[in-house]
């Protein structure tokens, strides 16, 4: 059992909310987004804006890497810097939210 999942998490996409939860779920960690939203202080950081910021910014990147960032009709998606600043630092604080619940490391 342990090597299928060793296999499994080797090569799916943990980028969706319920691909992070069923790769949490299969190390053992039930309940990963809201034990991260408890340790998350400030506006916005319940389970729910937490999974949905995310789906947000990986629909976005998916925009990015499989449309080559176009429209439909051809015109670019621009992206605002701020943009770019705020999707960086929220997937850094989840990463080292998921760390602290898994690992223990101080934020």
């Amino acid at each position: 059992m342990a090597k299928i999942q060793a296999e499994k998490l080797s090569y799916l996409s943990y980028q969706m909310p319920d691909k992070v939860i069923e790769g949490y779920n299969l190390i053992g960690y039930g309940g990963i987004f809201g034990s991260v939203s408890d340790i998350w202080p400030g506006p916005n950081t319940t389970e729910k804006d937490i999974k949905d910021i995310l789906v947000r910014y990986v629909k976005r990147r998916n925009q990015i890497a499989h449309e080559g960032d176009r429209e439909a009709s051809g015109a670019v998606r621009h992206m605002q810097p701020k943009y770019a600043d705020d999707c960086a630092n929220f997937i850094s604080n989840l990463v080292q939210k998921l760390n602290r619940v898994v690992y223990g490391v101080p934020v």
